[in-house]
């Protein structure tokens, strides 16, 4: 049965290579994306894969595929936080080729800022919508990002979130990450997929 749960986890996590917005009533603020700066995801995950590994974290996944479930809890010395928050950088925008394929829009609210940046030219970027919202302390605390790829022969679409609190001490840590989608092959059924990461 252990041997069955690993074989899962790694084929989701072999599907995922391959291939709830915040709402408020609020002003919103348009610019084009010469005047906003993309945010910077790969330096953000590099640093909570530091901070967790300094800390000893333990994660929790639970994965579903086409409703079979499976789940894991990897002790510290297990957690390879670089490798298992990799995926994520797909989702970065700073690329220079990027520099203007998206526009750019924020959102106040009475508890911190939403960012979001909107592909202009979609499945071509890959990163169709990416959301970050900032409390009041201007950290981030929830990003998402929506991604498409497609061809004649396969079609995928991929949902990342990150969930993030701020310690007094321990500064500002990832306690969430979640990973859904599906992927479809010319001829074959369309594969649904969901994979959740609980810090602990």
């Amino acid at each position: 049965m252990k041997s069955l749960r690993y074989y899962r986890l790694c084929l989701l996590i072999g599907i995922l290579f391959l291939g709830g917005m915040i709402s408020c009533n609020v002003s919103v603020r348009e610019s084009s994306i010469q005047n906003a700066e993309f945010f910077k995801l790969r330096e953000l995950i590099d640093d909570q894969a530091l901070r967790l590994s300094e800390n000893n974290a333990l994660l929790y996944k639970q994965a579903f595929i086409d409703e079979e479930f499976s789940d894991q809890l990897l002790m510290h010395e297990a957690c390879k936080w670089a490798k298992e928050l990799e995926i994520f950088k797909d989702a970065d925008l700073n690329i220079p080729a990027l520099k203007n394929s998206y526009s750019y829009s924020m959102h106040e609210t009475d508890t911190g800022v939403l960012h979001k940046w909107k592909s202009l030219y979609p499945y071509e970027t890959k990163v169709d919508e990416f959301l970050v919202f900032k409390n009041i302390r201007k950290e981030p605390s929830l990003i998402k990002s929506t991604m498409k790829y497609g061809n004649y022969l396969y079609q995928t679409e991929k949902f990342f979130e990150l969930n993030l609190v701020y310690d007094d001490d321990l500064g500002l840590l990832l306690k969430e990450y979640k990973i859904e989608g599906w992927k479809k092959l010319l001829r074959n059924d369309t594969v649904f997929y969901s994979l959740v990461g609980e810090i602990r």
